[in-house]
């Protein structure tokens, strides 16, 4: 199936779009935590910071996967 085919799905759009907001929103909350980090200190941000990366990295890796998977 190939993106210009009837057949064709817009699932690997959207998604792509979906986990792409998630990835851009866990990278914006990973540099939040860091800054927090920095100034205060606090064991909680870093933590946190960390689950963002981790988010960011999954949801980047799901959205690259559903877009091939669909193959938009």
């Amino acid at each position: 199936m190939t993106a210009t085919s009837t057949d064709s799905s817009d699932r690997g759009i959207g998604f792509g779009a979906v986990f792409g907001a998630v990835t851009a929103l866990s990278a914006a909350g990973l540099v939040t935590f860091g800054i927090t980090y920095l100034q205060t200190g606090e064991s909680g941000a870093q933590e946190l910071g960390a689950f963002a990366f981790a988010a960011a990295v999954i949801a980047a890796m799901l959205a690259v996967f559903l877009m091939q998977w669909y193959e938009v």
